[in-house]
């Protein structure tokens, strides 16, 4: 049975029954709550949790954790707030190892959620979890279910997180490969080879990718996704010497991502503060990070924050301005990862570009 098999066989067997009650729940829970996903995360975790109160009224667990699900994709990827998210996904793992969920579609998905949490708060520092994580994934899953395309996600993140690109890069590959005919996976994975494409250096890869990734979240209404597509066709554009274009996808890119309420994803900015950077606009590269730590910060996506504030450092560095505050809180980002041994020596680097 697939994860949507059960959920449309008990909808369909509400309906036949006349049981009104189920029906209500299982369609605000899989069809009313993922329509509002992109455009407003809040409206979507109001309505889930409102699905959840009905399913305990309704004593059907196996929707109470389906809801779960959906909310920790609105906490993770929505709204970006992993400090939200990472206790919510360990308790639904916890809860999925009990029998009555043995055959629980989308016990894999909630699995897939805490491997997110891990990746997006600390890769390097959860790296043998990870590990552990995703073998027993392999080993739950079959190329005909839709969590396949789920692991070869998690294995192209969690090498971006390593900073291992070569591996990143066939990984996405694979992914690519495989998610023919599904387009949010297509999309998924046009977007992670564009940020693998920029950190190798292949501007030809990148703006090949950011097309077509374009193109399929057009035709699927894919809105966050576009917006983080656009702005790696911004990048693409500008790199390739045409203004014109940039500055057209560049608003577009910003006014996709401004009319939702979701927070931009990482690619994002990424593309962005890149786009700026190609054109030495330091200052504008410097405000694109700012403004995603302001949408971020403080919400336990570690990794991320000691990104941004390294990226700060460095582009005040180029700037050829003062950057001790912003060193010391970049340290502090360091000191909150698991093993940050390895970031320090990266700020050490670009502190040596300033008198301390």
């Amino acid at each position: 049975m697939s994860i949507w098999d059960w959920v449309e066989e008990y909808r369909w067997r509400a309906m036949f029954e006349g049981n009104d009650e189920q029906l209500a729940m299982s369609e605000l829970a899989s069809l009313e709550a993922l329509v509002v996903m992109d455009a407003d995360p809040d409206q979507m975790l109001s309505m889930l949790e409102q699905a959840q109160a009905m399913a305990r009224q309704l004593n059907e667990p196996w929707w109470e954790l389906f809801c779960e699900h959906w909310k920790l994709q609105a906490l993770l990827f929505r709204k970006r707030d992993y400090r939200a998210a990472l206790p919510a996904a360990v308790k639904a793992t916890v809860e999925t190892r009990k029998p009555a969920y043995a055959h629980f579609p989308q016990r894999i998905c909630l699995h897939e959620d805490l491997i997110n949490a891990y990746v997006g708060i600390d890769p390097l520092g959860n790296e043998a979890a990870i590990e552990n994580a995703l073998s027993y994934m392999t080993q739950e899953i079959n190329p005909e279910l839709e969590c396949w395309h789920c692991l070869h996600s998690l294995r192209v993140e969690f090498q971006i997180g390593r900073g291992r690109w070569n591996e990143a890069l066939a990984e996405g590959l694979r992914y690519l490969a495989t998610s023919d005919g599904g387009e949010y996976y297509e999309c998924d994975a046009y977007n992670l080879l564009c940020e693998i494409a920029l950190a190798l250096g292949d501007d030809e890869k990148l703006a090949g990718w950011a097309r077509e990734g374009e193109k399929i979240a057009r035709r699927s209404s894919r809105e966050l996704m576009l917006a983080n597509l656009l702005a790696w066709r911004v990048l693409a554009a500008r790199r390739a010497g045409d203004e014109k274009a940039a500055r057209k996808l560049y608003q577009a890119a910003v006014t996709q991502a401004e009319r939702l309420a979701s927070v931009p994803s990482r690619t994002y900015y990424q593309a962005l503060s890149a786009y700026h950077e190609t054109a030495g606009e330091l200052e504008q590269a410097l405000q694109v990070r700012r403004q995603e730590l302001e949408a971020i910060g403080g919400k336990g996506q570690l990794i991320a924050e000691y990104v941004i504030r390294r990226d700060q450092c460095r582009l005040l560095a180029q700037l050829g301005r003062p950057f001790t505050a912003e060193l010391a809180q970049a340290r502090q980002a360091a000191q909150a990862l698991k093993n940050p041994a390895p970031y320090l020596a990266e700020l050490d680097g670009v502190a040596g570009h300033q008198d301390i």
